[in-house]
């Protein structure tokens, strides 16, 4: 397990004992409370695995594996060849809200929503733009 693995399963743990919802525990902490789900859903990703590879008796590709080939009939051994990754932070932002009062205006296959407040000049152009295009 990496220093940074380590720090992760020692945060999840605080979190478990502390019994607090998330959002308050992370309250003046360092991340965010969507970090800490990600660390928390690959920490298990990475237990599944290795559990996995366990209930296989080892097999399966994991660190000091090598890769056997063979080409005409002599082998090749090769250590599994590593490339860099890039992690993105995903943040979602908050769903959309819409209002739901006013109407709907239907030209063709257009919809337009029509709320308290509309421009009415504006409105009649895109009406008419929508009606000389259908």
């Amino acid at each position: 397990m990496t220093d940074t693995e380590a720090k992760w399963t020692e945060r999840i743990r605080e979190w478990e004992k502390s019994g607090l919802p998330l959002e308050r525990f992370v309250e003046g902490k360092p991340y965010r409370a969507s970090t800490f789900l990600w660390r928390k859903r690959q920490l298990e990703r990475r237990k599944r695995r290795e559990v996995e590879q366990q209930r296989r008796g080892g097999a399966g590709g994991g660190r000091g594996t090598s890769l056997v080939s063979k080409a005409k009939g002599t082998e090749q051994h090769s250590k599994p060849k590593s490339s860099p990754i890039s992690l993105l932070e995903v943040v979602r932002k908050p769903a959309a809200t819409y209002d739901l009062t006013g109407v709907v205006v239907e030209i063709g296959t257009a919809r337009i929503r029509v709320g308290a407040g509309f421009d009415a000049a504006l409105l009649r152009e895109v009406v008419r733009a929508l009606q000389g295009a259908a």
